[in-house]
């Protein structure tokens, strides 16, 4: 081998081991070994460092919200407990977004204790889909079933909710409509055989109501009473 060969093979192998140091070195830096120190609500914890993780894919209840307690509490079994984090960038909050281990993966049993929705953000769909499903059927946490539970019908359209009730005509007042995330529908005084719920601004008639929030469709709804028990739910992914 020629010189020139050599000094090009010599520059390539170089190269890559220089990436992969680079890579193994990056994926260190994303999955870290933590103590969490002090647990702030269902789904956000402080490190012993002081950095305030948020558990991705998920969502628990707002305080003075039903469950929440439930989720705060089963989160505080891990305080002062060592994890392992997998960060993925931050929150609009500042706050780490953040996968947790301990050993078990903290975020997805909160789903499937039924003490967290699920709102997702990345490939783990399929496991949080099948967390939450488990969680409903088994009328776990959040998850009460409503004695209307067997009587309405979601279907999710491009930009509409059509809500069916199979059972007598019933009033909605203080009835919730809500998304995987914070955005809620909360019912007036209307009674309701079908109704279709509109996905963006208008105003409400005796056959169609509007969601002024316009939350997107590719998304989980979750039809509640007014006790906050679970009527019917519809996945669109």
């Amino acid at each position: 081998m020629d010189k020139k060969h050599a000094f090009l093979l010599s520059f390539l192998i170089t190269g890559l081991i220089a990436s992969n140091i680079f890579l193994l070195s990056s994926a260190n830096d994303s999955t870290q070994q933590v103590i969490i120190s002090r647990v702030i609500d269902g789904d956000t914890l402080e490190l012993q460092d002081k950095t305030a993780i948020r558990l991705k894919n998920i969502n628990t209840p707002e305080k003075n919200e039903y469950g929440y307690e439930q989720a705060k509490n089963f989160l505080k079994n891990f305080e002062n407990k060592t994890a392992t984090i997998e960060k993925n960038g931050l929150d609009k909050y500042g706050r780490t977004l953040a996968k947790v281990y301990a050993p078990e993966y903290l975020n997805l049993e909160l789903v499937k204790q039924g003490f967290a929705t699920k709102y997702l953000l990345d490939s783990d769909a399929d496991e949080f889909i099948e967390a939450e499903k488990f969680a409903i059927d088994n009328e776990k946490g959040i998850w009460n079933h409503s004695g209307y539970y067997s009587c309405f019908n979601l279907k999710i359209k491009e930009k509409a909710i059509s809500i069916k009730n199979n059972c007598k005509e019933l009033n909605l007042k203080n009835w919730t409509l809500r998304e995987e995330g914070r955005k809620k529908y909360n019912f007036q005084d209307i009674s309701l055989g079908q109704i279709t719920l509109h996905l963006l601004n208008g105003t409400d008639n005796q056959t169609a109501l509007f969601w002024q929030s316009s939350p997107s469709a590719k998304n989980t709804f979750y039809l509640l009473d007014s006790q906050q028990r679970l009527v019917d739910y519809e996945i669109n992914y």
